[in-house]
């Protein structure tokens, strides 16, 4: 069946399980006219090519992961963390913004076991067979980034990944207060450049995540990648890693301005 038969025989199908059941119904067209509406916007630019050199070095990876004896056991956690920018991708396009935060939480996480796993090389056999308790107790993402602080001989609220885990964590519990970004459901982007976030997301984690299988890989099986000059290896993603970054932070500029906006009004009215 061709993608032109596919995409009628789905439109066919949305428009039957609207008789039947119109609010399901209305969720799958809403994501799907997001999806179209960002495709539109991005397939010519520079937003998906970074992301496709990032897929394929993580598919050379996993690959050489597989192939080295030194390496094999942890060959799933890089294939989880293919999978959490996979779910990213898709959901930035459907507007889903609370589960790119979920997915780059996850990818943070395989982030702070590659780096404990560098610097403690020990450790990787001990996390492979642990029990909860164990786990819960030293390998939780609050006691790896403890141990990493004190390797840096800094206070863990000092390290530059402790914002933005307790953000991701906050996003993620219920809490009696909403997030300007990252919430649950569709993003209504009432805010300028607001249909970014997920792509700031993808290229920060990834950064700092193929950072860290850089070192890891170098100490514990050189040459089991050639891929070392990362310039080199992801030229596009470094571009649109840029432009990305350009856009939050203006972004960010604006919400700044809006806010202090809104408490000098405030100031002025009492």
């Amino acid at each position: 069946m061709s993608e032109r038969q596919n995409n009628e025989q789905y439109e066919n199908l949305l428009n039957q399980l609207y008789a039947t059941d119109p609010l399901i119904a209305g969720v799958l067209a809403r994501a799907q006219r997001n999806r179209f509406q960002r495709l539109s916007q991005y397939s010519s630019g520079a937003r998906f090519k970074g992301p496709e050199e990032l897929l394929r070095l993580l598919g050379t990876i996993e690959t050489s992961f597989k192939l080295d004896s030194r390496l094999s056991n942890l060959t799933f956690l890089v294939a989880r963390a293919r999978a959490d920018f996979e779910t990213s991708i898709e959901a930035t396009l459907c507007g889903l913004h609370g589960i790119v935060g979920d997915s780059m939480r996850d990818v943070m996480e395989i982030e702070f076991l590659f780096r404990e796993f560098h610097h403690d090389p020990s450790s990787r056999s001990e996390w492979l067979v642990a029990d909860q308790k164990t786990l819960r107790n030293k390998y939780r993402p609050a006691v790896l980034r403890e141990k990493h602080a004190k390797r840096l001989q800094v206070r863990q609220e000092d390290l530059a990944e402790a914002a933005d885990y307790k953000g991701h964590s906050m996003a993620l519990h219920v809490l009696p207060r909403q997030f300007l970004l990252g919430g649950r459901g569709f993003a209504e982007e009432s805010l300028p450049f607001e249909s970014d976030f997920g792509f700031w997301e993808i290229f920060e984690h990834a950064r700092r995540l193929v950072l860290t299988l850089d070192a890891f890989i170098g100490k514990t099986a050189p040459q089991a990648v050639t891929w070392l000059e990362l310039e080199k290896e992801l030229p596009l993603f470094g571009e649109a890693y840029e432009r990305a970054m350009e856009m939050q932070s203006i972004f960010q500029g604006l919400v700044e301005a809006a806010i202090k906006e809104t408490k000098t009004e405030r100031l002025e009215e009492s």
